[in-house]
């Protein structure tokens, strides 16, 4: 029987929030910037629990993208983690990867974010499945600004992983996080690691 390893991305194979990073390169950090102050309000209700991340995320996004066409930010999207994102690779999660890759061990990556500029990095470097938060389309394949699936987040992260995979047919599980939100995905694991002890 083979083994699974289980990835979250941002903080975890990442040094930073992979969310805000594409969009500082997509459309400036000026840009961004002034999209966050004017978000400010939203922002800190989250920060204050008044609102879920994933209302919070599909205002951001909703910002950036809604009446966007899907094809733009695939193409972003891809441009951006084909030449950004082992800029902000953490070397110790880049060695872990290689561990498993080298054991024949089938990997996933199981994040928050959209797939657009995550999947296309999983694919250059070997990485089969990226479980992720689906955006919504409208008939023409123009972004609406909300969210096709729920957040990839807590609970939601392990009911998409039993969705793809039946865990019982692997002889170990791994699991790499480093929030809250992979607490649940952790919990799955014979071997979890929350947070890197070597950065």
């Amino acid at each position: 029987m083979n083994s699974l390893a289980l990835f979250d991305f941002d903080g975890t194979i990442t040094s930073r929030d992979s969310l805000l990073d594409f969009h500082v390169f997509a459309f400036g950090a000026g840009r961004v910037a002034t999209e966050l102050l004017r978000q400010a309000p939203w922002l800190g209700a989250y920060k204050l629990g008044l609102i879920s991340n994933a209302a919070a995320k599909q205002r951001l996004l909703a910002a950036f993208w809604q009446g966007r066409s899907h094809a733009d930010l695939a193409e972003a999207g891809r441009t951006y983690a084909l030449s950004r994102i082992d800029a902000i690779l953490r070397p110790v999660a880049a060695a872990r990867l290689r561990w498993h890759r080298e054991r024949s061990h089938e990997i996933a990556v199981v994040s928050a974010s959209p797939p657009e500029w995550i999947e296309p990095w999983c694919k250059a470097n070997g990485i089969p499945t990226m479980i992720g938060t689906l955006l919504e389309l409208d008939a023409d394949g123009k972004l609406t600004g909300r969210l096709a699936t729920p957040n990839c987040h807590g609970p939601e992260k392990v009911r998409r992983i039993r969705e793809h995979f039946n865990l019982a047919d692997y002889a170990s599980v791994y699991a790499y996080g480093d929030s809250r939100g992979d607490h649940e995905m952790l919990s799955l694991a014979d071997h979890p690691t929350y947070r890197w002890r070597n950065r």
